[in-house]
């Protein structure tokens, strides 16, 4: 987030406490954390916004470590599958990863693609990763709970082996960015409570991606379809090439840039803004304001319902705003 924007964020969740607690409630509830304190605002290096509860521990970044091994052929009793791994992870080709599942108490994650399967974490001390060869599932989990951090001090670092990619990818996070670098994955879910959600350089089939709190961002990304809900935050999509974008945003702003074909969005408080790369002989645009002002090629007015484009078009949009401003422009 843009430090202007997180302020107000910052003070929106002051004002409107409900939002905020309903936002903690999914993180903590979810993992059954005990807090005392409740933080909003900057970093001791007022780099990274931050909201969380804590007490007064504080604990400094520690070096990159591997997860817990788990010897071949075991079992795990908390997700009750067996277990087939090699201890070596490098040994995992593409062919070998059909998908590969997150469950995530409190720590950031981020996954590129490499020569070789790889995971690592920094101060994450109870990171676990197995491997179902059945399945050809790879399952990594964290629920280790911790009262403060921010991305830095707690991260898992994953590398994907470069070739044809997974055919699904599933994170389930409760506080943590979620980001991912380049490469192929079939189908990519994520759902996070507390945190961004940042996609670049990504081919897919389908972006199904939530934030309670938090942005959500698709960079030179493609996909058929992509499906974004934020509770409080940004929805952005640039580049790239999506067949069906669905942008659903309780507080914040959509901005949607660059090869755009369908779309459907919506804000009930903030603003929407609209860069298509294109004529506006291949889309019909309907864009409705009820509290705000409205500019488009077609002319501009304040409050109410505009159309853009030509009627029978290729592609269809349609954009609304509950509060805030809209505006279009094609860019040839």
């Amino acid at each position: 987030m843009k430090k202007s924007v997180k302020c107000i964020i910052a003070g929106g969740i002051i004002a409107i406490a409900g939002a905020g607690l309903f936002a903690t409630t999914l993180a903590y509830g979810a993992t059954g954390y005990s807090s005392r304190f409740l933080t909003i605002g900057f970093d001791r290096d007022d780099r990274e916004f931050e909201i969380g509860f804590h007490d007064d521990d504080y604990r400094a970044p520690s070096a990159p470590s591997a997860p817990e091994a788990y010897t071949s052929s075991s079992t795990n009793p908390d997700m009750g599958y067996e277990l087939s791994r090699p201890e070596d992870p490098s040994v995992l080709t593409a062919a070998d990863i059909r998908g590969i599942e997150f469950e995530i108490a409190a720590a950031a994650v981020e996954v590129k693609f490499g020569s070789e399967f790889g995971i690592t974490s920094r101060g994450v001390n109870d990171l676990t990763w197995n491997y179902d060869q059945n399945a050809q599932v790879v399952y990594v989990t964290s629920k280790e709970e911790v009262t403060r951090f921010d991305d830095d001090d707690r991260k898992i670092f994953v590398t994907l082996p470069q070739g044809t990619g997974p055919d699904y990818f599933a994170a389930s996070i409760a506080m943590g960015d979620l980001d991912i670098r380049g490469g192929t994955i079939e189908e990519v879910s994520a759902s996070v409570a507390m945190g961004d959600v940042e996609l670049q350089n990504v081919q897919a089939t389908s972006f199904d991606l939530e934030a309670a709190m938090g942005d959500v961002d698709l960079e030179n990304c493609t996909a058929d379809e992509a499906s974004l809900s934020v509770g409080m935050g940004d929805a952005d999509v640039s580049g790239g090439a999506i067949g069906s974008i669905d942008a659903d945003v309780g507080m914040g702003d959509i901005d949607l840039s660059g090869q755009l074909q369908n779309f459907d969005v919506s804000t009930g408080s903030g603003d929407i803004e609209l860069e298509i790369r294109g004529s506006s002989a291949d889309y019909f645009i309907t864009m409705t304001a009820d509290m705000g002002s409205i500019a488009a090629p077609s002319g501009n007015t304040r409050s109410g319902t505009v159309t853009a484009g030509t009627d029978g078009a290729a592609y269809t949009g349609t954009a609304y705003a509950a509060m805030g401003d809209i505006e279009l422009q094609f860019r040839g």
